[in-house]
């Protein structure tokens, strides 16, 4: 199977192409019916396929303990903690493993770049003084 940027590249047209804006798009599906049997089941499976990718899982290496760690957090935050993260590869543990509970919990770049982190976490706590802030930084994060 190739990847949509395979596809582009060699010509191939995407199978289900959707020219929208998401105003338009969030029209178009309050027209659709979700209440069949098929979507119900496949969007449990699709939500069961999640939840057991997301489970932190021993992987080759000595850094066994960041997943564990981020998952360790992930249950132990209040629901409305601020989590900020930065880019590159620290972020994708964060990603991966933790739970996000509420709305206006994340706080990370738009455009990928680096050193957002520790400042978002700072900028996170003078927002929301009430709320624990915490912060997943790596190497480009200070």
């Amino acid at each position: 199977m190739s990847t949509p940027a395979r596809r582009a590249r060699a010509g191939i047209p995407p199978p289900l192409p959707i020219n929208s804006g998401y105003p338009q798009f969030v029209d178009a599906l309050q027209g659709l019916d979700l209440s069949n049997e098929g979507w119900k089941s496949g969007t449990a499976a699709a939500r069961k396929e999640y939840l057991e990718w997301t489970e932190p899982r021993p992987m080759p290496g000595k850094l066994q303990s960041r997943r564990r760690l981020v998952r360790w957090l992930s249950d132990r935050l209040p629901e409305d903690a601020v989590i900020a993260g930065g880019a590159g590869n620290s972020a994708g543990w964060l990603h991966r493993h933790f739970r996000y509970k509420g709305f206006r919990t994340q706080l990370g770049p738009t455009n990928g770049s680096l050193g957002y982190g520790y400042p978002g976490g700072g900028r996170g706590k003078a927002r929301f003084t009430a709320r624990v802030p915490s912060c997943f930084c790596g190497d480009g994060d200070f």
